[in-house]
């Protein structure tokens, strides 16, 4: 997958200016996760909104696009975040799920699409690669399915869990590691 310059710059200018907007994760104790809304001033589409989730954290814990798995788990992104699951918006914010070409339908970690909760006639499979997000107009909690880059929505939800991947190092990190080595093999010299 390739990332224009145009969504690094877009990825960019949104962290900077969502870096003090972010509000503090509620957890749900149904899994231990906590899950944060994100409004994004101007909208965004799902990619940018993905690459933005991924990147981000809470107290240690990876952050990516919110994969609900239950009834329970979207009764309780939808009523704690209301706003975002569309019930006073046109349309709600993204979700986690997204479909390749005419495949099936997935989860950004790779969790089983087992529990679905679209809105009557979705998914409508209109574009090629589509994105979940929750549906709105008035509605609460239930997803409809739009293009990952036509389609712009006012934010996304992110959820926190503990990453089953080993985090790369930070740059500082790494200075430091290669100026102990410098010096290591100074001394052997």
């Amino acid at each position: 997958m390739t990332i224009s310059r145009a969504s690094i710059w877009v990825v960019g200018t949104l962290l900077c200016s969502l870096q003090g907007a972010l509000a503090t994760p509620i957890q749900w104790a149904g899994n231990g996760h906590w899950y944060d809304a994100v409004a994004v001033p101007g909208n965004i589409n799902w990619v940018d909104a993905n690459a933005l989730a991924s990147s981000s954290s809470y107290v240690g814990l990876s952050g990516h696009l919110v994969t609900i798995t239950s009834a329970q788990e979207n009764a309780f992104v939808a009523t704690t975040f209301p706003a975002a699951s569309g019930s006073s918006s046109l349309f709600g914010y993204w979700l986690g799920g997204r479909q390749y070409g005419q495949g099936p339908f997935q989860w950004v970690t790779g969790e089983a699409f087992s529990f679905t909760n679209w809105n009557a006639g979705e998914p409508n499979d209109l574009a090629p690669d589509e994105g979940i997000h929750f549906y709105g107009r008035g509605t609460v909690g239930l997803w409809n399915d739009a293009s990952v880059t036509g389609w712009q929505f006012p934010g996304f939800i992110v959820e926190y869990e503990q990453s089953s991947q080993v985090p790369e190092p930070g740059s500082f990190g790494l200075l430091g590691l290669g100026l102990l080595g410098l010096g290591v093999t100074r001394r052997k010299a």
